[in-house]
């Protein structure tokens, strides 16, 4: 099987998250459950930024996915599987961080991004809108 320990346990468990808001909406008599990754749920603290990335270890995707790449019969499919995994679990560790994010750090890092996508040689115009002209020029 391609799907790596780690990625099947994040998924089983958001799986069993939902399962648990869904029930807390329908009848509303306990405390919201929160979504915490097992690895975390001991010793989760919103403020030690640096710890929650013990919970989205990608180190066995990572690691299939190099093993994959150097042997001569790796395949394409276990190469873009264990990618897609990679990435996916990044996701979900960037939805669970915006989720347990301060206002004020939130407001900090969206400060950062929209200065660097309004500037002139930012993204939006020197990256897209330039590339989008340089392709239709090109043909």
């Amino acid at each position: 099987m391609a799907a790596t320990e780690i990625f099947q346990e994040l998924l089983k468990q958001v799986k069993e998250d939902c399962d648990k808001i869904d029930k807390y909406l329908e009848d509303g008599s306990e405390t919201r459950p929160w979504m915490i990754p097992k690895k975390l749920e001991d010793k989760f603290d919103p403020f030690d930024i640096p710890g929650m990335k013990e919970g989205f270890d990608r180190q066995e995707p990572n690691d299939k996915y190099i093993e994959e790449m150097e042997n001569d019969k790796g395949t394409l499919n276990k190469c873009s599987s264990y990618k897609f995994q990679i990435c996916y679990v990044t996701m979900m560790e960037r939805a669970f961080r915006a989720r347990h994010s301060s206002f004020v750090r939130c407001t900090l890092h969206s400060a950062g991004r929209r200065k660097g996508q309004g500037n002139e040689k930012g993204v939006h115009i020197r990256g897209v809108l330039n590339w989008a002209n340089d392709l239709g020029n090109a043909s």
